[in-house]
């Protein structure tokens, strides 16, 4: 944030007098910057998938093979709406539970995904593989939104005899 200065009027036993008071705050979430750097990588995977596969009439075929994990087009275009949302997210202090319910959300597919039968992941156009890194990614999502962030705030309160003249 940036620096706040306001002057003030104060009335105590020794009269009225006129001070200046400058406030500087900062926030710096950790978490915010994680979530971040995911949804970068997660998009990036998915921008990689949906180049090398093509987009089609079929979005779950062809597959092609993408830092070892098998994805179709459908799995790469999720993969990069998933990483906008969590750069989106992470852009603002408010985005943290939706980044945690994004991550969530991503270990719901991931499980669901490691546990499907092979019809089901010849459909959509993935592995367990993917399922995994789609676990993973949201594993780390959901401790980058449980991580605190840090608030620092700095107050200085300096005295003026003349509100004209400033020190």
């Amino acid at each position: 944030m940036p620096n706040i200065q306001y002057e003030n009027r104060v009335n105590d036993a020794y009269g009225e007098h006129v001070v200046r008071v400058e406030e500087s705050r900062h926030w710096f979430s950790p978490g915010r910057v994680i979530a971040g750097l995911l949804g970068l990588v997660l998009a990036f995977v998915g921008v990689v998938t949906v180049f090398k596969t093509g987009v089609g009439s079929d979005l779950t075929a062809p597959t092609t093979t993408v830092f070892g994990m098998t994805q179709s087009t459908l799995v790469g275009l999720i993969e990069i709406a998933a990483g906008l949302l969590f750069v989106l997210f992470a852009a603002s202090e408010d985005g943290r539970s939706l980044i945690g319910l994004l991550g969530i959300v991503a270990i719901l597919a991931g499980v669901a995904g490691t546990v499907a039968n092979a019809e089901l992941k010849a459909d959509f156009g993935f592995d367990a593989n993917a399922a995994w890194f789609v676990a993973l990614c949201g594993v780390v999502a959901l401790i980058a939104a449980l991580i605190p962030s840090v608030f620092r705030a700095r107050r200085r309160v300096r005295e003026i005899d003349d509100p004209r003249v400033v020190r």
